[in-house]
């Protein structure tokens, strides 16, 4: 585990005084104990958090929605105590908007590079290249699901159709969540804050980071 203090020390060093958002996360670095550095994404920090004081159970199923090259996928594995993590992700390829007809991103090179990171796990982790918002996707993975990570589209519909089908997945006491609850997603903000007011459940957040808890 990396020391949170020699961490704030090395960041105070490289940005403070040039970014207000990144010394408001040196801050906050101060009160949260964050497994892997800076980069960690808020909601899997917290859980890992919960997780070594014995507040949430350990060896639970993941999910992870939209996992690209793998970068979050690998925290998920460092830090969370799992047992197994399924990864949804069409990998569909990406055009590219400037030259029609070829593609900025080709799915299949996404998802080697994917496996090759997470290697050292291939044991805990199982594959599902289907769209998160088919309902195959969901049938495909086991019930009562610790922890549930959303970074697939930032399409209002696509975000909308994902919390309500996956939330069936989650265990009494999970959490579902993700990423890109910012000003540059709308849709993502719009289809959560609405699934939060429909279902009466409380909203948490940090940074770009979002997740509901399902009741006991």
């Amino acid at each position: 585990m990396i020391d949170a203090k020699k961490e704030r020390r090395n960041l105070e060093a490289r940005f403070s005084g040039k970014d207000k958002a990144v010394n408001f996360m040196i801050q906050a670095m101060a009160r949260m104990n964050i497994p892997k550095g800076w980069l960690q994404r808020p909601m899997i920090a917290q859980f890992s958090s919960l997780q070594k004081k014995g507040l949430q159970p350990k060896n639970i199923i993941a999910v992870e929605i939209g996992t690209a090259v793998g970068y979050n996928a690998r925290r998920m594995l460092q830090t969370l105590s799992l047992e197994q993590l399924w990864l949804v992700d069409p990998y569909p390829n990406v055009p590219d908007e400037f030259s029609p007809g070829t593609y900025h991103s080709d799915g299949n090179e996404r998802m080697a590079k994917a496996k090759k990171i997470l290697a050292p796990w291939q044991d805990k982790i199982r594959w599902v290249r289907i769209p998160a918002e088919y309902q195959h996707a969901v049938d495909s993975v086991p019930d009562d699901v610790g922890i549930i990570y959303i970074d697939g589209s930032h399409k209002y519909g696509d975000v909308k159709k994902d919390i309500e089908l996956w939330w069936e997945k989650v265990a009494p006491g999970g959490w579902i969540g993700g990423h890109d609850m910012s000003g540059y997603a709308i849709g993502v903000c719009r289809a959560v804050v609405e699934f939060a007011n429909k279902t009466n459940l409380e909203l948490h957040g940090f940074g770009d980071d979002w997740w509901m808890i399902k009741p006991k």
